[in-house]
């Protein structure tokens, strides 16, 4: 786990990354890097994507690195930039269904400077997506084109070759799952209740 910069450590910290100390950009690289693809995630299904998304917001930041003042502007121009590139491939991808059309809403919709009620929404997806990972290839499958695509179960079936209710079994028993293995995380049980609500659309 890399270590917090103190402030103690701020100013001369940020001269050697604007010097363009390597070690210095590492530093950043490696303590925002988790929170940032998680961010990411909420939007973007596609683990590779959201890591070419880092890979140039970081790029960017690099280029730009005498213009920082602070951690906290490097940290907000990240954000900003990992958040426009993912509305710029929502986008460009045209995606219609009105599951998307909200993710671009929430993007549009996000707030910089605050980053603690990000912080929390990012560990919930992060821990969503842990237990998704756990589930049979199949039933993780049908899931992730319900949840992050915003698919209808006939839709699913026929893209799979599956049984519509097969679809429906599948996408009730893996939430059922994911709920039982969060249910001592009380600040899961709004979204849990919200994305039982999206299945039943």
């Amino acid at each position: 786990m890399v270590e917090a910069i103190s402030l103690y450590e701020t100013k001369e910290f940020i001269q050697r990354f604007k010097s363009g100390d390597a070690k210095a950009f590492e530093h950043i690289f490696r303590q925002c890097y988790e929170r940032l693809y998680w961010f990411g995630r909420r939007f973007i299904s596609d683990p590779q994507d959201v890591e070419d998304i880092l890979s140039e917001a970081y790029l960017k930041v690099w280029k730009r690195r005498q213009y920082f003042d602070t951690i906290d502007s490097v940290k907000a121009f990240l954000h900003v930039a990992i958040r426009n590139q993912c509305f710029d491939l929502l986008k460009q991808q045209q995606i219609r269904t009105e599951h998307h059309r909200q993710l671009l809403n929430q993007l549009s919709e996000t707030e910089v400077g605050d980053f603690s009620m990000e912080d929390l929404q990012v560990e919930l997806v992060k821990k969503i997506f842990s237990q998704i990972e756990r589930l049979p290839p199949k039933m993780r499958e049908i899931f992730l084109l319900s949840y992050q695509e915003g698919l209808k179960p006939a839709a699913i079936a026929k893209k799979l070759g599956l049984n519509v209710q097969t679809v429906k079994n599948q996408k009730v028993t893996a939430l059922r799952i994911i709920k039982s293995a969060l249910s001592n995380e009380p600040s899961l049980v709004l979204l849990i209740v919200l994305m039982e609500r999206l299945f039943d659309a």
